[in-house]
């Protein structure tokens, strides 16, 4: 009889729980994320215990990045998986800059390729990154005249693209080759023109603002006085 009640008893103090085995090409949350579903399924719930089951499966890299941690007799679980993810896990920002890595805008216009770049970012992706990926994939002459512009409404810079991208597009083809290739240095020299005149008008813009800003305050002071 004590025979065969000290088997169990022998089975639960031995138990083994494995871990897929780590890769420093892993993303670390990822592999904690299963990792937890492991402790879970097999019923680990002690902090000391999951913490030891980790320590096993970290590669060389991981434990060197967590060391000053690891070294204290009081750490815990939860403390080293945080520390794992903020020192060797990918930001929300680098992940979305990997996603949008392989986009091209191919045949698609300006305003239809920045939708598809807002739609597969997601709400996480901030306008500037999706700015920077966009312009990035501009023809060189679109770009040229966009980036002159002081403004990072990316609906308004999308539209003036649109207006660029579809007038560069029909002077080529109501040219042939010959003439394409007689009038490519000028082309560069009417897009740099055309970046000069959008930093122009801009700065117009600007000062005028300034200019009615200044009229408004000269008349509300006038008023006070009149009013005095």
């Amino acid at each position: 009889m004590a025979q065969s009640t000290s088997a169990p008893i022998q089975i639960a103090s031995a138990r083994v729980v494995r871990l897929i085995p780590r890769s420093d090409n892993e993303e670390i949350s990822v592999w904690f994320t299963l990792a937890e579903r492991t402790f879970r399924l097999t019923q680990v719930t002690e902090d000391d215990e999951k913490l030891s089951i980790v320590l096993q499966f970290l590669t060389p890299t991981d434990r060197q990045a967590v060391m000053d941690i690891i070294a204290r007799p009081d750490s815990t679980y939860d403390e080293v998986k945080e520390a794992l993810i903020k020192r060797l896990g990918t930001s929300n920002e680098e992940k979305i800059q990997a996603l949008l890595e392989g986009e091209f805008i191919g045949d698609r216009t300006p305003s239809q390729f920045l939708r598809d770049l807002q739609r597969k970012g997601g709400p996480l992706a901030g306008d500037a990154i999706i700015k920077t990926q966009w312009m990035r994939n501009l023809p060189e002459a679109t770009r040229l005249v966009v980036s002159g512009a002081q403004s990072d409404d990316l609906a308004y810079l999308a539209s003036m693209a649109d207006g660029i991208h579809a007038a560069t597009k029909l002077s080529c083809a109501q040219r042939s080759p010959v003439q394409l290739q007689a009038k490519e240095s000028s082309l560069a020299e009417v897009v740099n023109s055309l970046a000069e005149k959008v930093k122009e008008l801009t700065l117009h813009m600007d000062e005028r603002v300034k200019e009615l800003s200044l009229r408004m305050e000269e008349r509300s002071a006038m008023e006070v006085l009149a009013s005095s």
